[in-house]
């Protein structure tokens, strides 16, 4: 495996549109060892100040490579998603785990990934330079960011965001775990995680459900960990555990 270390985004889409090789890029790198690949190289990014943070009036700018550990010091972040960035990894792998890296190698398990697609969150990539939703580049992700780096991740910052979760332990990955944000204007969008390849949203409308709006026929919930009906009945009740604490 060859490294590269970047000195700019230009150089750093350049090393990953090479044709020939394999080439991806390093945030954090705690999921590259897990790939089954003899041939790919590597591009450090960390020299192309990808971890600062932007604080609007409505919205939140995140650099690709912030760390989780620092995500979940900012006192701006809602109260949900600094529970679900502490239940995703212990202390350690938050020291060096980035915000992107994690989003994208997320597979429906993830804690984090479940409450960015709750928030809407958009995703800034180069080249060309566009936004699009997070909700849309999670199903073909790795085919939709090839060759591109992504620069920064937009959350909202005032709504009103809740988690909860059920899993074997409490340092283990949910077996089970919804997300509901609500924004200013009412808007209600509601995730589902703890199977699949990516959390699913369930619901997404201008005002917030009543239990029987939903839909809970949840596909291909059924693994290793645990049956479609059992998913199917623990959702139902913590998506009405997470109403009633916003609605509280």
């Amino acid at each position: 495996m060859d490294y590269h270390r970047a000195i700019s985004i230009d150089e750093a889409v350049l090393l990953l549109q090479r044709p020939e090789v394999r080439t991806l890029p390093l945030g954090g790198g705690t999921h590259l060892s897990s790939i089954d690949e003899p041939d790919f190289e590597v591009v450090d990014l960390q020299d192309l100040n990808l971890d600062t943070v932007s604080i609007g009036d409505d919205s939140l700018t995140l650099g690709a490579t912030l760390s989780l550990h620092k995500l979940s010091q900012l006192a701006e972040i809602p109260d949900g998603l600094r529970e679900a960035i502490i239940h995703h990894q212990n202390y350690n792998l938050r020291q060096v785990s980035t915000i992107a890296g994690e989003l994208i190698a997320a597979d429906g398990r993830s804690p984090l990934c479940t409450m960015f697609l709750a928030v809407d969150a958009l995703l800034k990539c180069y080249p060309p330079q566009l936004v699009v939703s997070l909700e849309k580049v999670l199903p073909e992700r790795y085919s939709w960011l090839s060759g591109k780096v992504i620069s920064e991740v937009v959350i909202p910052k005032s709504v009103r965001l809740t988690y909860d979760a059920v899993s074997r332990t409490p340092a283990d990955n949910p077996i089970v775990c919804v997300a509901i944000c609500q924004w200013p204007s009412g808007r209600s969008r509601i995730v589902v995680g703890g199977f699949g390849k990516a959390p699913i949203v369930v619901y997404d409308q201008p005002t917030l459900p009543e239990i029987d709006q939903i839909d809970f026929a949840i596909p291909d919930a059924n693994d290793d960990w645990a049956s479609s009906e059992y998913r199917e009945a623990i959702t139902k009740v913590l998506i009405r555990r997470v109403l009633q604490s916003l609605r509280a």
